[in-house]
């Protein structure tokens, strides 16, 4: 449900002039931005659909730790080269109501295309179908 995502379909935002914006219910354009400080931030629209689908599930806030990630930031903390936070279709998240094992058994049901399974944190994408680590 939330895989396949297209390139194209990526909107770019500022941090200054979008921040407070929202995104959708739960989410603000600033919660997605990257922690190098810099002022633009991409995000997939069928991402946000996708967070906003756990969290009304889920009932419980939704801690974004990484979303968009600039190429610099990316390398600075060692992100995969071809990582999809790089491009705004990606987010780590946890919450203080679930495990992340919950979290990712839910994401996986939702069809994320990819589901990264951490001890702290949940990953999960739009890009591709079924890919799980």
């Amino acid at each position: 449900m939330f895989s396949g995502a297209s390139f194209k379909d990526v909107k770019l935002y500022s941090l200054q002039l979008h921040g407070d914006d929202w995104l959708s219910e739960n989410f603000q354009v600033k919660e997605f931005r990257c922690h190098d400080g810099s002022d633009i931030i991409l995000i997939h629209p069928l991402l946000v659909h996708g967070l906003q689908t756990i969290r009304l599930q889920i009932d419980e806030p939704l801690f974004l730790s990484n979303a968009y990630r600039s190429h610099l930031h990316n390398i600075n903390v060692g992100g995969f080269p071809k990582s999809k936070h790089k491009w705004g279709m990606a987010s780590d998240m946890a919450t203080m109501g679930l495990l992340p094992q919950e979290i990712q058994s839910l994401a996986k049901e939702l069809g994320f295309g990819g589901v990264g399974s951490y001890a702290n944190f949940t990953h999960v994408d739009v890009y591709g179908n079924n890919r799980r680590w």
